[in-house]
């Protein structure tokens, strides 16, 4: 055995050298490796998880047969939801916030979609309805937000609120007879009708206007003003009135003559003129509408629009009424031409034994009205033109 000479020494301690300068490469190496093999497990991950998520999200819509959005990438949140509507499929407190999810993706006629067939399928709501009524209205399909207001008015018809959604929507489409019919409803469901916002007699207005009835246009308008002179006939309201007055060149038939009628002893009941035809009504200024019964219409002749039905709420409930208009109404001396009327449907006595029907404010609003000591005087009033 003898020790290695010094220049061998050294020649080893360089190669031994040269072998641990290439471990710190090596293990940058390995790193970049192990690196890029995370990245690329973390990015199937989150392609597959995303396609599940989408194929759990198609799924589970497809149960209330709604097609997903294309591009629409579900959160954790609403995966969830749609987990529990998966596996129940008339579970509510999941399809809520799956539709508003949608709603504020920027997918709101899938939104409408979702609530309105859940509702077909399993129980329908207002809950659930009203909002796609708002989504499908939002997006001008007033056709569906029709259709969903008509169920809407199914689930509860004494309800003011729903009459006026699908007004809005009617009117929005220009069918302005439709509209008026459900404006005309909305009121009618009012418990007091003196608490109704002018604009809600306006809305009513504005259809009469639009279906070629400008002088019939100015009586919702003075109703509302009737239940307090004082404060409700503005400038605004006597400018509104004078336009449509003027239109219509309705001052020599909207409203002539004054009198001061004995009611009977110990009632409201007077005897009234329609078209000629004698009758026996009540006077009734908590009633928007003059209404009688139906064999009382056809003994006068009025004209009824079969397809213009109004609901009016009733101690009972509702009852659906047509509308129609009388071309002359005289109490006395006092007179009206083209008057708003409603048409009960026939049944007997609605309105109690020998009555005819309620004198209400389509004629009573045209005149300044007192009621006392058994009489109802009845005074001209100029329109303004």
């Amino acid at each position: 055995m003898f020790a290695p000479r010094d220049d061998e020494r050294v020649r080893q301690l360089k190669r031994q050298s040269d072998v641990y300068s290439f471990i710190p490469a090596i293990a940058g190496a390995l790193a970049a490796v192990a690196m890029f093999v995370g990245v690329a497990y973390y990015v199937y991950n989150e392609v597959t998880g995303s396609r599940r998520a989408g194929e759990a999200y198609a799924s589970a819509l497809a149960k209330v047969g709604v097609s997903m959005p294309e591009g629409f990438t579900p959160s954790a949140t609403v995966v969830r939801y749609l987990d529990q509507l998966f596996r129940e499929p008339c579970d509510r407190e999941a399809i809520k916030p799956l539709a508003a999810a949608l709603e504020s993706a920027g997918y709101p006629r899938e939104s409408a979609r979702s609530l309105e067939l859940f509702a077909v399928r399993c129980q329908a709501t207002a809950e659930l309805l009203e909002p796609a009524y708002m989504s499908y209205q939002r997006l001008s399909d007033h056709k569906a937000a029709i259709r969903v207001a008509t169920e809407l008015i199914r689930l509860d018809p004494a309800y003011t609120r729903w009459p006026f959604l699908r007004a809005q929507a009617y009117e929005s489409m220009k069918d302005y007879r439709n509209a008026l019919n459900d404006y005309v409803t909305a009121l009618q469901l009012f418990t007091t009708t003196s608490n109704v916002a002018a604009l809600d007699f306006y809305r009513v207005s504005r259809m009469l206007d639009a279906i070629g009835k400008p002088c019939e246009a100015i009586t919702p308008l003075e109703t509302y003003i009737s239940f307090d002179p004082a404060n409700r006939r503005t400038d605004q309201l006597k400018n509104i009135i004078s336009a449509f007055s003027a239109k219509g060149h309705c001052n020599r038939t909207y409203a002539n003559g004054t009198d001061s009628i004995l009611m009977q002893s110990g009632t409201n009941i007077v005897e009234l003129t329609v078209n000629g035809t004698r009758g026996r009504f009540i006077v009734d200024t908590g009633a928007s509408l003059v209404s009688m019964t139906g064999d009382f219409a056809r003994r006068a002749g009025v004209t009824v629009d079969r397809a213009n039905m109004v609901q009016t709420k009733t101690a009972g409930g509702t009852m659906a009424m047509t509308l129609g208009t009388a071309s002359r109404i005289s109490l006395g001396n006092a007179e009206a031409a083209d008057v708003t009327i409603a048409i009960a449907p026939d049944q007997r006595g609605p309105y109690g034994d020998r009555i005819d029907g309620l004198l209400g404010m389509s004629f009573l609003a045209r005149f300044d009205v007192s009621l006392s000591a058994g009489r109802i005087e009845l005074k001209h009033r100029e329109l303004l033109q």
